[in-house]
This record gives C-alpha cells, sequence and structure tokens, in this order.
C-alpha cells in the first residue's frame, strides 16, 4: 500500500473509532441502541458477501494464489482478519510481520527473532541497534512491535517481548468486539482495561 494509500486507510480509521466513541457516550438509549444495530448489521452484511467472495475465489483454479494477493494487501488483509475470514495460520501472519519489522528495524541497527507463537502469546526477542539501551528507544522499539504484531494477529492475548532494556514485557490486550445479537461492543473474556 502507498504511503498517501496508508495514511488515507489509518485516516478512516481514526474516523471510525471517533464515531463508535461518540455512539457509546450518546446520551439517548434509544438512539445508542439503534446505532450500534445499525454497525452490527453493516458488519453482518459486509461478512457475508466476503465469506460469499471467499468461497467463489476457492472455487478457482488461481484462488489460491488470488487469496495469498488479498491476504498481503494491508486494506484487504484487515478487512478479512476483521471477518474473520483471514485465509493465512495466525503464524503465517506473524512470521510476515516480524519481516516487516526486521526491514524497518534493521535501518535502526536492531532486529527481531520470533521465538514462538501460541493460540494465547507471541513471543518475540527484539535486538535493539545502537542507542538500544536507552529507555525509551526501548519504549519506542517495544511499541512498534507491540503495535505491527497486534494488527496482524489480534486474536493474540498477549505479546512477550524480550531484549529490551536487558529484561522484557508482557502486553496484554483489551478485545473488543460487537455483539451480533444487538449490536453492542462486549470486552471479551479476560480482558482488562
Amino acid at each position: 500500500m502507498a504511503e498517501s494509500d496508508h495514511n488515507a486507510f489509518l485516516g478512516r480509521m481514526r474516523q471510525i473509532e471517533t464515531l463508535v466513541q461518540q455512539i457509546e457516550q450518546c446520551a439517548d438509549p434509544a438512539t445508542r441502541a439503534a446505532a450500534q444495530t445499525l454497525a452490527a448489521s453493516m458488519l453482518e452484511l459486509h461478512g457475508a458477501a466476503f465469506e460469499q467472495l471467499i468461497g467463489c475465489v476457492r472455487q478457482r483454479s488461481d484462488g489460491r494464489q488470488l487469496l495469498d494477493s488479498f491476504a498481503g494487501d494491508e486494506l484487504i488483509g484487515s478487512v478479512l482478519l476483521l471477518h474473520e475470514l483471514h485465509p493465512w495460520s495466525v503464524e503465517r501472519r506473524v512470521e510476515r510481520a516480524v519481516e516487516s519489522l526486521n526491514s524497518v528495524l534493521g535501518r535502526r541497527g536492531g532486529s527481531i527473532e520470533l521465538i514462538a507463537v501460541s493460540s494465547q502469546q507471541i513471543h518475540v526477542r527484539a535486538i535493539t541497534g545502537p542507542g538500544g539501551g536507552c529507555q525509551s528507544t526501548g519504549n519506542t522499539t517495544g511499541e512498534l512491535i507491540e503495535s505491527v504484531l497486534r494488527d496482524k494477529a489480534p486474536e493474540i492475548e498477549s505479546i512477550r517481548i524480550d531484549g529490551l532494556d536487558g529484561g522484557q514485557a508482557n502486553h496484554s490486550f483489551v478485545q473488543l468486539t460487537v455483539d451480533q445479537t444487538n449490536g453492542s461492543m462486549v470486552l471479551q473474556p479476560g480482558s482488562e482495561l
């Protein structure tokens, strides 16, 4: 995705987040419920359409190649993740994220090594470059690693990062989903604020 497309995508995502917050803060419960139901219905409709589209693509002789192309596209891949239709395993998505992080961190003289991926946790080791022992650099690197891995594997509950400032950090996430029955936003079990 070109940088201008990426920035436009991020702008749309911020706008959606702002609108969701406004809906959640709406004083009128009937209006809030209607807006949440509308959002859930739209997500359900789009999810069903994407599921049908993926089914059609799988039937083609070049379906695997097309699905890989879709999965590798930042915008399409993120929408497929949203609807739990991403064709790549969590392991493959994490491996690709680590490759991407290594290209960014390599410019700073650092790297990241994937230790393990489970259904619950991603475990990585960060190797920082010159100045990497600095607390602020470690925090920035950790935030970058966390952000990229969370974007590519939102179903993972925590990320363990070894090697930042000589220690390790565990990052847990709040996972928010839309309840399809009533459109309300709910925290997943085990999530924390």
